[in-house]
């Protein structure tokens, strides 16, 4: 306020201006002084604290610091102790040391003494056993060359039978061959393998088949099997095998296709053939087709490998071609067949039996019914005359034995009370 105003100014206001502004300053320097004291407190209580947290701090690392004093004088006790135990260790291992090589040498001075003692007494005592086992090895070996000189002289003999054997083994290939090839022949091989087949099936001949019968029309099928029910089955044997034979050694793939397809027709034609003769017709019971038996499995296979609906022509002229295996199990299907028919009669039979047995019981339940009524009646009879006896006879006898016209006494008699059984169900017989 300039001094211009402060004139313009009442009085009074003039006289208290600066007194205020004097007081408003003290009062704020107290203040600021009471702030400045009260931060300073604040702060000597936190420098006593600090102060406090420092004490016990440095007391616990002098704490710990006396642990590690205490476990620094124990770590050098130990390692004194340690010290000393390994130089008395050292010192000991010394010693024992000297001890042991002073030992092993008056050791090996005694060995050698002994040894040289014994030594040629012990060589002997060796050497004796050596001796003799070698001895038995020399008679072993001796032995051992006999033998081998007698098992190679038998090997020799082996071989020689072997090469005999298989001479003999190619001989009869060969000759097998040769007859393969005869059509006659192998013919009456074909005939052969199919008695065989049908006996290895279980089928008896002339009871359960018949070898070459003579049918009504003069014609004669290799063989007819029976089967049960009074059928009849007519098997052929068939062996269109030469153009077959040959293919097998035929190296050429261009010819041996030409000899297949060759054996292919022969094998058409044997069914052509067979289907011809219509055994069905003249055989009771036969179904209307033959079984044509091919004994060689690659016949037939060789066959449908050329044409492979063959089986299906055959069948369209009632021929059914049969290899072994295939007529084996149809053989052996036959044979259960019977097995089965037998079991059948022997069902049948056992019935008959039954019935018959159980008629003739019946007769025998009759009369032994009628027994039993005769008994019944028998014993009905004696009752009766029980009854009589006492109330007629009884009472004059026993007047007679109170006069004493005699000195015994009779015997009463009883009835029958018991009846016969009767057998249930059965019947009257006259």
């Amino acid at each position: 306020m300039t001094p211009s105003a402060a004139q313009d100014l009442p009085w009074d206001v003039a006289v208290w201006h600066p007194t205020v502004f004097f007081l408003v300053g003290l009062v704020v320097g107290g203040l600021i002084a009471a702030w400045g004291h009260r931060a300073r407190h604040q702060a000597l209580r936190e420098r006593l604290r600090w102060a406090d947290q420092r004490r016990q701090q440095l007391e616990s690392e002098a704490l710990a610091a006396q642990q590690l004093r205490v476990e620094l004088a124990q770590e050098r006790s130990r390692r004194d102790a340690e010290t000393e135990k390994l130089a008395w260790i050292h010192t000991a291992d010394e010693q024992m040391r000297l001890s042991f090589r002073d030992l092993a040498d008056e050791l090996l001075r005694r060995s050698t003494a002994d040894l040289s003692q014994h030594s040629q007494q012990q060589l002997q005592n060796l050497v004796s056993p050596l001796n003799a086992q070698l001895s038995g090895l020399d008679q072993q070996v001796r032995s051992l060359e006999k033998e081998r000189q007698g098992a190679y002289s038998g090997l020799l003999r082996e071989i020689d039978l072997l090469r005999t054997s298989q001479e003999d083994l190619r001989q009869s290939a060969q000759a097998l061959r040769e007859t393969l090839r005869a059509p006659g022949r192998r013919g009456r091989w074909g005939e052969i393998q199919l008695r065989r087949l049908v006996e290895m099936a279980g089928l008896t001949d002339r009871v359960d088949f018949e070898e070459q019968p003579t049918l009504s029309d003069g014609q004669r099928p290799d063989l007819i099997v029976y089967l049960p029910g009074g059928r009849s089955l007519p098997v052929d044997a068939k062996t269109p095998m030469s153009s077959f034979l040959a293919a097998q050694e035929e190296d050429d793939p261009e010819r041996r296709r030409r000899l297949l397809d060759e054996h292919l027709k022969a094998t058409k034609q044997r069914v052509a053939e067979l289907a011809a003769k219509s055994y069905w017709r003249n055989v009771p019971g036969s179904p209307d087709f033959v079984v044509m038996f091919l004994a060689n499995e690659s016949v037939l296979s060789a066959a449908f490998e050329r044409q492979p609906d063959f089986l299906d022509q055959c069948m369209a002229q009632k021929v059914l071609p049969a290899t072994p295996i295939t007529l084996l199990a149809l053989m052996r299907s036959i044979a259960w067949g019977w097995r089965q028919h037998a079991v059948a009669e022997d069902a049948a039979r056992i019935a008959a039996t039954g019935r018959e047995l159980h008629d003739r019981l019946q007769t025998f339940v009759g009369h032994l019914s009628q027994v039993g009524k005769s008994l019944d009646q028998a014993v009905r009879s004696f009752n009766r005359s029980v009854g009589s006896f006492e109330r007629r006879l009884l009472p004059t006898a026993r007047r007679l034995e109170e006069t004493a016209a005699t000195d015994q006494t009779l015997i009463p008699l009883q009835s029958l009370d018991d009846r016969p059984r009767v057998p249930v169900g059965s019947e009257e017989v006259d």
